[in-house]
């Protein structure tokens, strides 16, 4: 029998982090690199397919990442770059919000560079975040050094420290949502159902519109099979969305879950 196919050969600049994939969903091991596909036959690289690609992120689990071709990689590396140096200058300069587009309220400058960091970190733009905490501290930006330390802690697979530096955010600044709502989303990923929901109360007392917080409680109560909270939650993603009843998965799993729970659901009569 002849073996043969295709896959990426002579990896470069590998950094290997933790996150949810993209595709499966899933929280775990990720590793971003720059290689090259061949086709092979007997694992021996003989054919190139392609250019050299960035590979960012590509999941453990399902082996799906994002591919960008060198030609590509450049300008994006440079825009990711000069963003998050200006923000750096800004941060020297005593700025704490900055106006990203015009007419839009002014963003956190510490949640714009947690937003960011992921990007820094898989395109080996950054090996730590020493100097970023450095500027933060010289600054006496707490609530945001907290923000960014929550957010490293997340992609180096470390969520008990994640979540003491949300917490400590929370307490920074305890009326304001940003830091709850990234609290609640590592306990979501700890599987830590009260912490969670507690997390999320908090954070929709001061933005009750945003139904976020209730599709990661969603997703939370279905991989631990609480059928009695998926309905409640059903139940209020149903009122706040109505179109949500055409998805046939979630119409599936509020029926299973009336079933399961015995409970009688407000759309119980629509599924």
């Amino acid at each position: 029998m002849i073996i043969y196919g295709s896959r990426m050969y002579f990896k470069k600049n590998l950094v290997r982090s933790f996150g949810e994939c993209e595709h499966c969903g899933r929280y775990g091991k990720r590793v971003s690199y720059r290689a090259r596909k061949f086709g092979h036959i007997y694992w021996i690289p003989l054919i190139p397919l392609g250019s050299t690609a960035q590979v960012l992120r590509e999941c453990k689990s399902c082996k799906m990442g994002a591919h960008i071709p060198t030609h590509q990689l450049e300008p994006m590396v440079d825009t990711i770059s000069d963003q998050f140096k200006s923000w750096i200058v800004a941060i020297s300069e005593g700025k704490t919000e900055l106006e990203i587009e015009p007419g839009q309220p002014p963003a956190n400058i510490g949640l714009l560079i947690t937003g960011i960091l992921d990007d820094l970190y898989c395109l080996n733009e950054i090996e730590d975040i020493t100097s970023i905490t450095n500027v933060l501290d010289a600054n006496n930006l707490v609530y945001e050094r907290h923000l960014v330390m929550g957010r490293w802690f997340e992609i180096q697979g470390d969520l008990d420290q994640a979540r003491l530096a949300f917490q400590a955010a929370t307490e920074a600044r305890p009326n304001e949502g940003p830091a709850l709502f990234q609290l609640g989303l590592v306990e979501v990923l700890r599987r830590d159902v009260p912490a969670a929901e507690a997390a999320f109360t908090r954070y929709l007392q001061f933005h009750p519109e945003d139904n976020s917080p209730h599709m990661e409680l969603l997703g939370l109560y279905e991989i631990e099979k609480d059928h009695a909270k998926l309905v409640g939650c059903l139940d209020v993603l149903f009122e706040r969305i109505p179109e949500l009843l055409d998805q046939k998965k979630l119409k599936k799993l509020y029926k299973k879950s009336l079933k399961k729970s015995g409970l009688q659901g407000k759309f119980a009569a629509q599924v």
